[in-house]
């Protein structure tokens, strides 16, 4: 080997120590889809990924070589890569994987674990582990050494100066002139052993097992410095290295629910407005993985059902408890059919579409108005106008007067009280009742006036139709009961279609 390309080698190994965190460098990668449809995510260490999308299953979990200048150090530094896998700490029925140092290719991944959904049934989270084991090249062992043996000052490491070599052969991989320098051990002592082929610098009568074992110990601090901190150089120079990641079974493991103010609720198909959407990662164990979901990269999203154009990208906040709630304001869509999704972003910008559901956004439970001042509070709280809490109504009412009592036109202004419920959401916009004060004219009478003050009950049907009774407390029709039938024309304009 000449030197040009012992420093080829060291070019590229230099490159992947600085520009990779792997042990090799290489990745490994979970596959998804089939064929040419198949999507690819690199995994990170212990985070969590889905095993049953809705839009592509896993297909296999593989190790992959970079491409470029960085993906000629796996297929130069390793005569062999082996990967064994341990599916939640017991090893697989299978052999391991293994691929030869010159079959290895920049960009290419080599499947190592054929994924099965049978794993999934028995728990909600599958513990895959990868354990690689490497065998050095010669061509990486001989790059190292010559690294010391031509380099000076304190990049020489464990190499001094022995000039000249006396009695010692140096092969063509130093060019004439270039100091070479020996290899010593601990204490100091020259190592009479090389791994480049044709350097002859064994002297007879010495122990070559012993050389090369004393020049495997000289060399094993140096060849650690290519791997990242987690990879173990053991003393005959083989390496093994390990990396774990969690499969979830997103469609049990990983779902939204309702947070209300009382507690948490599976998301149902109506949800109410002062709800908020919370997702909650919990295996069946009630064991939590946070972390892993935390830190994996689920993108959550929320749109108007057959509006595109309204989806919105909603950001979680953590909770403890392994929750998390969407930051995302519900009264925006009163009355409107949502859908929430959670999907997990891959490589290339594409995504995997783990959780789906749709909903509708009502008012539950008991609303009450009063006229102007629910106005007044609905623009102080920003709420919409579409929302019932918002909506207050003035009836205008032919008041019937009875027991000989005069008839007239009334104004009333109704403490609205209205209820929904999950299993009839519709009912607030069906019928309300109301406490009332009403002014009712009446023919002038030159006496007493025309204004007679009154108070009752009512029930309202759709939002148009009023039906009141009222008793006068003050002015010349004290004492007399009124029926009051009315409409509000405000209300007739935002009747709700199909009611």
């Amino acid at each position: 080997m000449r030197l040009s390309r012992v420093f080829v080698v060291l070019v590229a190994l230099s490159a992947a120590f600085a520009g990779s965190a792997a042990a090799g460098p290489y990745a490994f990668v979970a596959r998804y889809g089939q064929g040419k449809d198949m999507v690819v995510t690199t995994l990170k260490p212990r985070v969590a990924i889905p095993g049953d999308a809705r839009d592509a299953q896993l297909a296999d979990l593989a190790i992959r070589f970079p491409e470029g200048p960085v993906g000629l150090f796996p297929a130069k530094a390793y005569s062999e890569i082996s990967v064994e896998v341990e599916v939640d700490g017991e090893p697989v029925d299978a052999p391991p994987t293994k691929i030869k140092g010159d079959a290895i290719k920049g960009g290419a991944a080599v499947p190592v674990f054929l994924w099965d959904n049978e794993l999934l049934p028995r728990n909600s989270v599958v513990r895959i582990k990868f354990i690689v084991k490497g065998t050095l090249s010669p061509a990486f062992l001989c790059a190292v050494e010559s690294w010391h043996r031509t380099a000076k000052g304190k990049d020489r490491g464990v190499a001094k100066d022995v000039n000249p070599l006396v009695g010692r052969k140096v092969a063509d991989i130093f060019t004439k002139g270039l100091p070479s320098h020996a290899i010593v051990d601990k204490a100091n002592d020259e190592i009479f052993a090389s791994y480049c082929e044709g350097r002859e610098i064994n002297p007879s009568g010495l122990n070559l097992d012993k050389e090369n074992e004393r020049l495997r110990a000289a060399l094993k601090s140096s060849a650690k410095t290519f791997f990242s901190d987690d990879t173990t150089v053991k003393d005959d120079l083989t390496i093994e290295d390990s990396f774990s990641v969690n499969v979830l079974r997103t469609g049990e493991f990983f779902g939204a629910f309702e947070y209300t103010p009382d507690g948490v609720r599976g998301l149902s198909n109506m949800v109410d407005i002062d709800s908020q959407i919370s997702f909650s990662a919990v295996d069946d164990e009630g064991s939590g993985y946070c972390p892993q979901v935390q830190g994996a990269p689920f993108r959550y999203e929320i749109q108007e059902r057959g509006k595109d154009d309204s989806r919105t990208s909603v950001t979680p906040t953590f909770m403890e408890d392994c929750e998390f709630l969407l930051d995302v304001k519900l009264a925006t869509w009163v009355n409107k059919r949502l859908v929430v999704r959670a999907r997990y972003d891959l490589d290339d910008g594409k995504s995997l579409l783990v959780y789906e559901r749709e909903f509708e956004v009502r008012e539950l439970g008991f609303t009450m108005t009063l006229p102007v001042l629910t106005e007044l509070s609905s623009i102080a709280k920003g709420w919409s106008k579409d929302q019932m809490r918002a909506q207050s109504s003035i009836p205008l009412s032919y008041a019937i007067g009875t027991d000989g009592a005069k008839d007239g036109v009334a104004i009333t202004f109704p403490w609205k009280i209205t209820y929904a419920s999950r299993t009839n959401p519709n009912l607030s916009q069906l019928v309300a009742f109301y406490p009332h004060l009403s002014v009712i004219v009446t023919p002038a009478d030159p006496d007493d006036g025309p204004f007679t003050f009154a108070a009752g009950v009512g029930v309202s049907f759709a939002q148009t139709l009023h039906f009141a009774w009222g008793l006068g407390f003050s002015g010349p029709q004290k004492g007399d009961n009124y029926v009051l039938i009315g409409f509000d024309i405000k209300d007739i304009a935002d009747l709700k279609p199909g009611l």
